[in-house]
C-alpha cells in the first residue's frame, strides 16, 4: 500500500512539473513574440507600411527645412529634397513630423518617428544615445558681424564680445571653450540674426550653411573671418536600427556618386569643394 502511494505522489509531483515547465516555455514563447512585435525592425515596418516618418524642426529651420512663404503647408529646404530621394530609393513616402530641435534626439529614441534629420552634428557624446548614418555634409563654423562693425575679423576677435549661437551646437562648444566670450544661446535660427541687426549682440557664430543662407541676400550682414570647426551633419537613428542605416548608407552613397547629391546641394548653393571629401566615406 505505501509503495503504491509513494508511486501516485512521485507521478502526481512529475505531472506538476511537467506543466510548470511548459507553462513556462508557452510563456517564453509569448514573451519572445511581443518582444519581436514590439521591436519590430524599423526597415521593415517603413516598407511595410510604405512611409517613412521624419522628424524635425521648421521653425526658422532654413536651408535644412522650412515652411515655403508661398505655400506655409508645404515645406522647403535641402534636407526636404534629401529625404524625399531618400525615400523615392525605398519606395516609400514622407510624412513629416515637427518637434522642438531641443528635445529632436529625445523624442527619436522615444519612437515618435523614424529618423532625426535637421543639420544634427556628428559628435561622440550625440553618438553614446543615437546612431548616425555616413555623414551627407561637411559643414564649419563661421562669424557673421554687421556690415557696418570692423572691430572682429577671427574667432580671437571673439573675446569679450557677446556672440550668438544655437542651443546643443559645435559652434556653442567651441564658444564655451574659448572662454571670456559671452554667449547668447538661441533655440531657433532667425532669432540670433535679429538680435544682431538690433544690436543686442556682437556676432554670430554658426554653422556655414545657416550663416550663408542668412548674410548672403542682407546687405546688412557680412561673413568674417575663415570658416573653422569642420565637421559633419548624419542622420540619427535609434541604436537597434542598424539595418535601416546600412540601407539609408547605401542611398547616401549612391546619390552621391550619381550626383544628385551635388544638383541638390548647388541648387541651395552650399555645394563647395569641402563636400568632395563626402567620398571618403564609403566604408562608413
Amino acid at each position: 500500500m505505501n509503495d503504491l502511494y509513494s508511486y501516485i505522489m512521485k507521478y502526481k509531483h512529475f505531472i506538476i512539473r511537467s506543466m510548470a515547465i511548459l507553462q513556462m516555455g508557452f510563456l517564453g514563447i509569448f514573451l519572445s513574440t511581443i518582444h519581436a512585435f514590439a521591436y519590430q525592425d524599423t526597415l521593415e515596418k517603413i516598407k511595410t507600411s510604405g512611409v517613412l516618418t521624419w522628424g524635425f524642426d521648421a521653425e526658422g529651420g532654413a536651408p535644412y527645412v522650412f515652411h515655403d512663404p508661398a505655400h506655409p503647408s508645404k515645406h522647403r529646404g535641402f534636407e526636404v529634397e534629401l529625404v524625399a530621394a531618400i525615400a523615392r530609393e525605398l519606395g516609400v513616402k514622407v510624412q513629416y513630423f515637427q518637434n522642438a530641435w531641443d528635445s529632436i534626439l529625445l523624442s527619436l529614441q522615444r519612437g515618435d518617428f523614424d529618423i532625426a534629420l535637421n543639420g544634427i552634428e556628428i559628435t561622440p557624446d550625440k553618438g553614446q544615445s543615437v546612431l548616425f548614418t555616413r555623414p551627407y555634409y561637411v559643414y564649419a563654423e563661421q562669424i557673421v558681424v554687421r556690415a557696418s562693425d570692423n572691430r572682429i575679423h577671427c574667432l580671437e576677435d571673439l573675446k569679450g564680445k557677446k556672440v550668438g549661437t544655437l542651443y546643443n551646437t559645435e559652434a556653442k562648444r567651441l564658444l564655451e571653450e574659448m572662454g571670456d566670450v559671452a554667449v547668447s544661446i538661441y533655440s531657433g535660427q532667425v532669432e540670433p540674426f535679429k538680435e544682431l541687426l538690433s544690436n543686442r549682440i556682437d556676432a554670430v557664430f554658426v554653422d556655414s550653411p545657416i550663416a550663408a543662407y542668412y548674410t548672403m541676400p542682407n546687405p546688412q550682414l557680412h561673413m568674417v573671418g575663415n570658416p573653422v570647426g569642420k565637421g559633419y551633419y548624419g542622420i540619427a537613428l535609434r541604436k537597434e536600427d542598424t539595418s535601416l542605416a546600412e540601407e539609408i548608407n547605401k542611398i547616401i552613397g549612391k546619390l552621391l556618386r550619381s550626383g544628385e547629391l551635388k544638383k541638390i546641394y548647388s541648387r541651395w548653393r552650399l555645394w563647395d569643394a569641402e563636400q568632395e571629401q563626402l567620398f571618403l566615406h564609403e566604408g562608413f
